[in-house]
């Protein structure tokens, strides 16, 4: 591809999302004006003019002179002139792409007496994101929730539950913004009693705050204040403030710079002090300076100044393995609002004004508390330094930390290996996480599972909890809340000639947005285009005694295993996919309990050194989020994360409820992803990991056309073969069944009728693969290619996992 075409690509790609987010916006204010529509649509012409779209232009020129036309011949020329200019300018754009769908879908929104209707638009909604999903490269929209219900806690991405290995600013942004809704709260001054405890003698700084509190005057004015204390105050730690100018701070692949943090620096290395040494494992708390002027207007919620806290708070987390609390602050101006950040969220404190004498005296408390706090949330028995525990009473001699997730609202699941000082040659998995407090405690579902005689999953050694977020946060009283609210802004686009000037204003009051139409000009080749743009907004919601959702930490020993995505071989790969489906199943009908959680993450081949009493292959680990099959009602935690990767085709379209139909795609979707060549050429399965409605949308295309489900089985690793193939297609037959002419889409409402024929069918499909790749193996061996009598590969021998998401 030339780089004049991939410059049209961009061009189409921005063209789309505004059109998508014009879309969407019309859908909430115009449900029955074909007119508003269209101008909605004329958005489009926006901005750039490259000579190779201007097919484009043109034709949604003439769908913008055809408001209120109804249906013409001149609509059918603009479906045509677009499609054809894409044919021959757009590579990606064949006859059976997204975007030809689209254009069907204009065309039929268009063929009712040009009338739109609420269903109408959505279906034209759907297929704009379908477009803007499967073509674009430029992030992904806000992910889209999926509905709650009485069975089922809505499904939430977050930054540590993907498994791309693009960790761009932008993505990252998107996944944090994404990952912080609903678990922002605000706190009264009980905050400052609590994480700041008056300290007897502390003195005020003697400079008053700068005049003009850019980050050199402010960074200084820190500096002065840390120098009087420390003449008066014999130090009591090793932290100090420190700034980073603008050198990155060194640990994690996503290099940033913070303004000013404190730091907890190495006695022996005065060096660790200079920019450009501070290493983000040693960082205590972490602060972003802005300075506001008339221009800009900032709020001391303001989303921008949000993310770019949140970013140096998970570089935190995810640097210092087992930290339990993170703070922070904000400072614009004299404004200053703290921050912790925990496993349930973030609180924030009142505002703190830094010319006034009452503020000061408490901001005397902060500045000398993230310096000398007993307690700053480092980790505790989690601190990979430390070498035994004690779990219910028995000491436990710990290893090596093997996994950890970077999220910051999460589980935060990290594991290591460890054994009873008693049992040195017994090698357990010691797994730690925060579970919310009202879902079921894995260790208990485990040992349930135990005594009801299920078959592959992780054997119980024992479990503990250890402390609580609430804990954490003590008597902090919560005020209030803080979701992301939709912002409007207008966009005013004057058009004359190829010439385009574009404003930006505040968005109009709701009764005026009936006016933004095509307007006169006394130019009479120019045309004023009225159009929207959406933003997203923190705003506070005052709820006096709120209580945030809790989470507990626990620590659970289980047996340990070799993570499935180590396992190359294709004998291997298929007798550990199917144990750990015969464990689910297992785990379903003896004990009644469905895992929900089926992940390349929590499937394990059995390690040769700790063979299992069942005989499996494979088997199962986290019962996190496991409920009982006949659970009436939801949990109560405001949302459960879900990699989107592998999630059914059912949860990412919003469907209620969680069936054991919606596990078997779950594993379904990993053989694929694990079969998957991601090193070699176009990757299929990119959009998987987008959001919800871009996962969905490619998942479906490969599940129902057979054009690109066979593509994606040309996609697979070659060492594969044709075994591997043979189960992915008889087991997409299984779930979806073939009927002429299409697919036929199992109704969730009778899906329970058919387990043992899912579980049969999917079962037979692993079984001729298997028995194939046996004899094949067994001849290897007996011609002396290979060694006999195990079933795991050399490049897997001591790889031992028990956790890995």
């Amino acid at each position: 591809m030339s780089e004049q075409i991939t410059d049209t690509t961009t061009v189409w790609r921005k063209c789309f999302r505004i059109f998508h987010g014009n879309l969407v916006l019309m859908n909430e204010y115009y449900p029955d004006s074909p007119k508003g529509h269209t101008a909605a649509a004329s958005a489009i012409l926006d901005g750039s003019d490259p000579a190779l779209i201007g097919s484009l232009r043109k034709s949604f020129t003439l769908l913008h002179a055809s408001v209120g036309v109804g249906v013409t011949q001149e609509f059918v020329t603009v479906a045509n002139n677009t499609l054809n200019a894409v044919d021959s300018q757009h590579p990606m754009a064949h006859k059976n792409d997204s975007l030809t769908n689209l254009i069907e879908v204009i065309y039929k929104f268009y063929s009712d007496d040009g009338r739109s209707t609420p269903l109408n638009i959505q279906i034209l909604i759907d297929a704009a994101s379908a477009f803007v999903q499967n073509v674009s490269v430029m992030g992904p929209p806000p992910s889209i929730p999926v509905r709650p219900s009485l069975q089922s806690t809505p499904i939430k991405s977050n930054s540590g539950s993907h498994t791309q290995t693009s960790n761009t600013h932008k993505i990252l942004d998107q996944k944090l913004e994404n990952e912080l809704r609903g678990h922002l709260w605000t706190a009264d001054r009980s905050f400052f009693d609590h994480f700041f405890p008056e300290i007897p003698g502390v003195q005020l700084p003697k400079a008053s705050f700068p005049k003009v509190p850019k980050e050199t005057p402010v960074v200084k004015w820190f500096m002065d204040y840390q120098q009087l204390l420390s003449d008066h105050h014999k130090p009591l730690s090793t932290v100090t403030w420190a700034a980073s100018g603008q050198r990155h701070l060194k640990g994690p692949d996503t290099g940033r710079a913070v303004d000013l943090f404190t730091y907890k620096h190495d006695p022996m290395n005065p060096d660790s002090l200079e920019p450009g040494k501070h290493h983000w494992s040693g960082v205590i708390a972490v602060g972003e300076l802005k300075y506001r002027s008339k221009h800009n207007g900032l709020s001391d919620f303001d989303t921008g100044l949000i993310i770019q806290l949140v970013n140096y708070v998970r570089e935190v987390f995810k640097s210092q393995l087992g930290r339990r609390f993170v703070h922070g602050y904000t400072l614009i101006n004299a404004s200053m609002r703290c921050w912790v950040f925990t496993r349930s969220g973030e609180v924030v404190s009142p505002r703190l004004t830094l010319t006034e004498h009452a503020d000061l005296k408490t901001f005397s408390r902060v500045f000398y508390g993230y310096l000398h706090n007993p307690d700053l949330g480092l980790a505790k028995t989690d601190d990979p330094a430390m070498r035994a525990i004690k779990l219910n009473g028995k000491e436990l001699q710990l290893g090596d930390i093997f996994f950890n997730t970077t999220a910051i609202v999460t589980r935060a699941t990290m594991c290591r290996h460890a054994y009873f000082a008693s049992q040195p040659l017994d090698m357990q998995v010691l797994k730690s996480s925060w579970r919310y407090e009202t879902r079921h405690n894995e260790g208990d579902l485990l040992k349930e599972a135990a005594e009801a005689g299920v078959k592959g999953i992780a054997i119980y050694s024992g479990h503990e909890d250890r402390e609580s977020v609430h804990d954490i946060l003590g008597k902090v009283q919560i005020t209030g809340t803080l979701p992301l609210r939709k912002h409007v802004r207008s966009l005013t686009s004057t058009i004359s000639g190829s010439s385009t000037k574009r404003t930006r204003s505040s968005a109009p009051a709701p009764e005026s947005r009936a006016s933004k139409r095509r307007k006169s000009s006394t130019n009479p080749r120019a045309t004023e285009l009225y159009a929207t743009e959406i933003e997203y907004e923190f705003e506070e919601v005052p709820k006096p005694n709120l209580i945030i959702p809790n989470r507990i930490h626990t620590h659970l020993l289980i047996s340990p295993g070799i993570s499935i995505t180590k396992v190359k071989d294709p004998l291997d790969l298929l007798l550990t996919m199917r144990d750990a489906i015969r464990g689910h199943r297992s785990l379903v009908t003896n004990a009644g309990i469905l895992h929900r959680d089926i992940s390349i993450n929590n499937i394990m081949m059995t390690h040769p050194s700790h063979a299992r009493s069942d005989g499996f292959h494979g088997f199962l680990i986290d019962l996190d989020l496991a409920i009982p099959v006949d659970r009436t009602k939801a949990s109560g935690t405001p949302d459960r994360t879900g990699t989107y990767e592998f999630l059914s085709l059912d949860l990412l379209n919003g469907e209620p409820g969680h069936y054991f139909h919606d596990d078997l795609q779950s594993f379904y979707f990993v053989l694929i992803w694990l079969a998957h060549d991601h090193a070699g050429g176009t990757n299929l399965l990119e959009e998987w990991g987008g959001n919800s409605r871009a996962a969905a949308n490619a998942k479906t295309a490969q599940v129902h056309s057979p054009y690109d489900f066979n593509k994606l089985l040309e996609s697979f690793r070659s060492e594969m073969g044709a075994e591997v193939k043979t189960v992915v297609t008889k087991f997409r037959s299984a779930l979806w069944p073939e009927t002429a002419p299409a697919r036929k889409p199992i109704l969730r409402g009778s899906v329970e009728e058919y387990k043992d024929m899912f579980y049969n069918k999917i079962d037979d499909a692993f079984m001729e693969s298997i028995r194939k790749l046996e004899a094949r193996r067994t001849t290897k061996m007996g011609d002396g290619d290979g060694p006999r009598g195990t079933p795991v590969r050399a490049e897997t021998r001591g790889r031992v996992r028990g956790r890995s998401g």
